[in-house]
Protein backbone atom coordinates (compact mmCIF):
# COMPACT_ATOMS: atom_id res chain seq x y z
CA UNK A 1 0.00 0.00 0.00
CA UNK A 2 1.24 3.48 -0.86
CA UNK A 3 2.18 5.70 2.05
CA UNK A 4 1.36 9.37 2.46
CA UNK A 5 4.11 11.88 3.24
CA UNK A 6 3.33 14.64 5.74
CA UNK A 7 5.17 17.60 7.18
CA UNK A 8 3.99 17.59 10.79
CA UNK A 9 2.78 21.02 11.89
CA UNK A 10 1.05 19.93 15.10
CA UNK A 11 1.81 17.36 17.76
CA UNK A 12 -0.18 18.16 20.83
CA UNK A 13 -1.53 16.52 23.97
CA UNK A 14 -5.06 15.14 23.97
CA UNK A 15 -6.31 13.32 27.07
CA UNK A 16 -2.88 11.78 27.74
CA UNK A 17 -2.62 10.74 24.10
CA UNK A 18 -1.72 12.65 20.94
CA UNK A 19 -3.32 14.82 18.30
CA UNK A 20 -1.16 14.96 15.17
CA UNK A 21 -1.70 17.03 12.05
CA UNK A 22 0.33 17.92 9.00
CA UNK A 23 0.34 19.06 5.43
CA UNK A 24 0.62 16.55 2.61
CA UNK A 25 4.02 17.06 1.04
CA UNK A 26 4.83 15.57 -2.34
CA UNK A 27 6.28 17.14 -5.44
CA UNK A 28 3.74 19.09 -7.53
CA UNK A 29 0.87 18.39 -5.14
CA UNK A 30 -1.31 20.80 -3.20
CA UNK A 31 -0.29 20.93 0.46
CA UNK A 32 -3.65 19.80 1.88
CA UNK A 33 -4.18 19.27 5.61
CA UNK A 34 -4.46 15.78 7.06
CA UNK A 35 -5.19 14.96 10.70
CA UNK A 36 -4.44 11.24 11.27
CA UNK A 37 -6.83 9.77 13.84
CA UNK A 38 -7.44 6.41 15.49
CA UNK A 39 -10.33 4.31 16.73
CA UNK A 40 -8.63 2.20 19.41
CA UNK A 41 -9.70 4.31 22.40
CA UNK A 42 -13.10 4.22 24.12
CA UNK A 43 -15.80 6.90 24.26
CA UNK A 44 -15.31 8.09 20.66
CA UNK A 45 -11.85 9.42 21.52
CA UNK A 46 -10.03 9.58 18.18
CA UNK A 47 -6.65 10.57 19.66
CA UNK A 48 -3.61 8.48 18.78
CA UNK A 49 -1.73 6.39 21.32
CA UNK A 50 2.03 6.27 21.77
CA UNK A 51 2.16 2.83 20.19
CA UNK A 52 0.24 3.99 17.13
CA UNK A 53 2.55 6.88 16.25
CA UNK A 54 6.04 5.80 17.34
CA UNK A 55 8.77 5.09 14.82
CA UNK A 56 10.73 1.84 14.56
CA UNK A 57 13.24 3.25 17.06
CA UNK A 58 10.35 3.99 19.48
CA UNK A 59 10.80 7.76 19.25
CA UNK A 60 7.69 9.94 19.07
CA UNK A 61 7.11 12.22 16.06
CA UNK A 62 7.73 15.93 16.58
CA UNK A 63 6.63 19.12 14.88
CA UNK A 64 8.61 19.66 11.64
CA UNK A 65 9.29 15.95 11.18
CA UNK A 66 8.65 14.71 7.64
CA UNK A 67 6.96 11.32 7.97
CA UNK A 68 5.53 8.58 5.80
CA UNK A 69 2.33 7.05 7.18
CA UNK A 70 -0.39 4.74 5.90
CA UNK A 71 -3.99 5.90 5.87
CA UNK A 72 -7.24 3.97 5.54
CA UNK A 73 -10.31 6.13 4.98
CA UNK A 74 -11.96 9.40 5.87
CA UNK A 75 -13.20 9.46 9.45
CA UNK A 76 -16.33 11.46 8.56
CA UNK A 77 -16.02 13.62 11.65
CA UNK A 78 -19.04 15.93 11.98
CA UNK A 79 -16.88 19.07 12.08
CA UNK A 80 -13.23 18.32 11.26
CA UNK A 81 -12.96 17.69 7.51
CA UNK A 82 -9.27 16.72 7.65
CA UNK A 83 -9.61 13.59 9.82
CA UNK A 84 -8.47 10.29 8.27
CA UNK A 85 -8.10 6.94 10.05
CA UNK A 86 -4.57 5.51 10.15
CA UNK A 87 -3.62 1.94 9.22
CA UNK A 88 -2.11 0.55 12.43
CA UNK A 89 -0.56 -2.38 10.56
CA UNK A 90 2.29 -0.07 9.50
CA UNK A 91 4.84 1.81 11.60
CA UNK A 92 5.34 5.50 10.94
CA UNK A 93 8.63 6.33 9.20
CA UNK A 94 10.61 9.53 9.65
CA UNK A 95 12.28 10.61 6.41
CA UNK A 96 13.59 14.06 7.33
CA UNK A 97 13.05 17.43 8.99
CA UNK A 98 11.56 20.61 7.54
CA UNK A 99 13.76 23.68 8.26
CA UNK A 100 11.97 26.62 9.89
CA UNK A 101 13.29 28.74 7.01
CA UNK A 102 11.12 26.72 4.59
CA UNK A 103 7.81 27.11 6.43
CA UNK A 104 6.64 30.21 4.58
CA UNK A 105 5.24 27.97 1.81
CA UNK A 106 2.62 26.62 4.24
CA UNK A 107 1.38 29.94 5.65
CA UNK A 108 -2.36 30.59 5.30
CA UNK A 109 -4.09 33.96 5.56
CA UNK A 110 -7.71 33.43 6.62
CA UNK A 111 -9.72 36.57 7.21
CA UNK A 112 -10.76 35.28 10.64
CA UNK A 113 -9.83 32.40 12.93
CA UNK A 114 -13.24 30.76 12.59
CA UNK A 115 -16.11 32.54 14.30
CA UNK A 116 -15.97 35.32 16.88
CA UNK A 117 -19.63 35.94 17.72
CA UNK A 118 -18.92 37.73 20.98
CA UNK A 119 -16.08 40.20 21.25
CA UNK A 120 -15.20 39.22 24.82
CA UNK A 121 -16.23 35.55 24.59
CA UNK A 122 -13.27 34.09 26.49
CA UNK A 123 -11.20 36.38 24.27
CA UNK A 124 -12.39 34.63 21.11
CA UNK A 125 -11.34 31.12 22.08
CA UNK A 126 -14.66 29.40 21.30
CA UNK A 127 -18.09 29.71 19.72
CA UNK A 128 -21.43 27.85 19.85
CA UNK A 129 -21.38 24.52 18.04
CA UNK A 130 -24.71 25.20 16.36
CA UNK A 131 -22.98 27.79 14.19
CA UNK A 132 -21.24 24.92 12.36
CA UNK A 133 -23.72 22.92 10.30
CA UNK A 134 -21.33 20.83 8.18
CA UNK A 135 -17.72 19.66 7.97
CA UNK A 136 -15.28 22.52 7.66
CA UNK A 137 -11.57 23.28 7.77
CA UNK A 138 -10.44 22.92 11.37
CA UNK A 139 -6.73 23.71 10.96
CA UNK A 140 -4.80 26.86 10.06
CA UNK A 141 -1.09 27.57 9.82
CA UNK A 142 -0.53 31.29 10.28
CA UNK A 143 2.26 33.74 10.94
CA UNK A 144 2.05 36.03 13.97
CA UNK A 145 4.03 39.21 14.46
CA UNK A 146 4.01 38.95 18.24
CA UNK A 147 2.74 36.39 20.75
CA UNK A 148 2.82 36.29 24.54
CA UNK A 149 2.61 33.11 26.59
CA UNK A 150 0.55 33.50 29.76
CA UNK A 151 0.95 30.99 32.59
CA UNK A 152 -1.80 30.78 35.21
CA UNK A 153 -3.19 28.24 37.68
CA UNK A 154 -6.58 26.64 37.31
CA UNK A 155 -8.92 27.35 40.22
CA UNK A 156 -10.64 24.03 39.47
CA UNK A 157 -7.77 21.53 39.74
CA UNK A 158 -4.68 23.61 40.58
CA UNK A 159 -2.90 22.71 37.36
CA UNK A 160 -0.91 25.18 35.33
CA UNK A 161 -2.64 26.62 32.30
CA UNK A 162 -0.90 27.95 29.19
CA UNK A 163 -2.48 30.50 26.87
CA UNK A 164 -1.23 32.36 23.83
CA UNK A 165 -2.18 36.03 23.59
CA UNK A 166 -1.98 37.66 20.17
CA UNK A 167 -3.72 39.94 17.70
CA UNK A 168 -4.74 38.75 14.23
CA UNK A 169 -6.46 40.91 11.63
CA UNK A 170 -7.37 43.49 14.28
CA UNK A 171 -8.95 40.89 16.60
CA UNK A 172 -7.53 39.96 20.01
CA UNK A 173 -7.23 36.30 20.97
CA UNK A 174 -6.38 34.38 24.13
CA UNK A 175 -6.22 30.71 23.18
CA UNK A 176 -5.23 27.61 25.13
CA UNK A 177 -1.87 26.06 24.17
CA UNK A 178 -1.68 22.27 23.67
CA UNK A 179 1.87 22.20 22.25
CA UNK A 180 3.82 19.76 24.44
CA UNK A 181 7.09 21.55 23.62
CA UNK A 182 5.73 24.68 25.32
CA UNK A 183 4.79 22.60 28.36
CA UNK A 184 8.37 21.31 28.57
CA UNK A 185 9.99 24.71 28.03
CA UNK A 186 7.72 26.76 30.29
CA UNK A 187 6.48 24.14 32.76
CA UNK A 188 8.82 25.20 35.56
CA UNK A 189 8.22 28.92 35.17
CA UNK A 190 6.05 30.87 37.59
CA UNK A 191 2.74 32.53 36.74
CA UNK A 192 3.00 35.52 34.47
CA UNK A 193 3.38 36.72 30.89
CA UNK A 194 6.37 35.71 28.78
CA UNK A 195 7.15 37.32 25.39
CA UNK A 196 7.46 34.71 22.64
CA UNK A 197 7.70 37.13 19.74
CA UNK A 198 7.30 36.47 16.04
CA UNK A 199 6.28 32.92 15.30
CA UNK A 200 4.41 30.45 13.17
CA UNK A 201 1.32 28.98 14.81
CA UNK A 202 -0.89 26.00 14.07
CA UNK A 203 -4.49 26.63 15.13
CA UNK A 204 -6.87 23.73 15.64
CA UNK A 205 -10.63 23.82 16.22
CA UNK A 206 -12.66 21.02 17.80
CA UNK A 207 -16.16 20.58 19.24
CA UNK A 208 -16.68 20.03 22.96
CA UNK A 209 -20.06 18.33 22.95
CA UNK A 210 -20.59 18.48 26.72
CA UNK A 211 -20.70 22.27 26.50
CA UNK A 212 -22.11 22.61 22.99
CA UNK A 213 -19.09 24.71 22.06
CA UNK A 214 -16.30 24.57 19.50
CA UNK A 215 -12.94 25.48 21.01
CA UNK A 216 -9.78 26.81 19.39
CA UNK A 217 -6.32 25.60 20.38
CA UNK A 218 -2.74 26.60 19.66
CA UNK A 219 -1.51 23.14 18.68
CA UNK A 220 2.02 24.27 17.76
CA UNK A 221 4.15 27.36 18.19
CA UNK A 222 7.33 27.64 16.13
CA UNK A 223 9.54 30.58 16.96
CA UNK A 224 11.05 32.51 14.05
CA UNK A 225 14.69 33.13 14.81
CA UNK A 226 16.14 36.58 14.29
Amino acid sequence: MTSTRLVLLAASAKRRNYCIAGRKWHENQHHIWIRPVGDSLPDSNDALTTREIQFQNYRIPEVLDIVDIHLLRAANHPVQAENIFIDTAFKWKKVGRMPVSHLEQFVETPHSLWLNPYESYGVNDSFPSNLVTAQTNSLYFIKLEDLTIRISTSSFNGRKRFHGLFRYNSVNYKISITDTNIYSEYGQKSEGDYPFGECYATLSMAPFTERNECYKFLAALIKIQD
